[in-house]
């Protein structure tokens, strides 16, 4: 006797059952609210998750400060600048992994705290400098 399709009838039935008992429609909308966009660069899809990008709604002085060495520097190259919450004193950058893709600059929250905007200047674009000469 072949009971394939009793099976895939139960089979059925319990996968709908538990889609409903774990609120599966609303499960299914939090986790299309959670994607991100597609990077091949991995520092930049790690920031995302732990890390808040400057932007000039969000930080207006900070994305000025960042802006300002960048022209400075007459570095025109799109940089997404990120700010972790870290105790550490430290900073890094990376070059984008495609042309179409921004670099990577990221501070440590430590240096906003602890640092005036000259100091921060200078840390800034000594990541800036790395990008530029291709050292990260």
């Amino acid at each position: 006797m072949d009971h394939t399709h009793i099976r895939i009838r139960l089979e059925s039935d319990l996968s709908r059952d538990i889609w409903d008992t774990l609120e599966g429609d609303i499960i299914s909308g939090l986790l299309n609210l959670s994607r991100t966009e597609k990077s091949s660069n991995a520092y930049k899809s790690i920031l995302e998750v732990h890390s808040f990008r400057v932007t000039q709604e969000l930080t207006p002085k900070l994305f000025g400060i960042f802006r300002e060495v960048c022209e400075r520097l007459e570095f025109h190259d799109p940089v997404d600048f990120f700010i972790t919450n870290s105790p550490e004193v430290n900073a890094f950058s990376s070059t984008r992994t495609e042309d179409d893709q921004p670099h990577i600059g990221n501070i440590n929250s430590t240096l906003v705290d602890k640092f005036d905007d000259e100091e921060l200047q200078f840390v800034i674009g000594h990541e800036i400098g790395h990008i530029i000469s291709n050292n990260t």
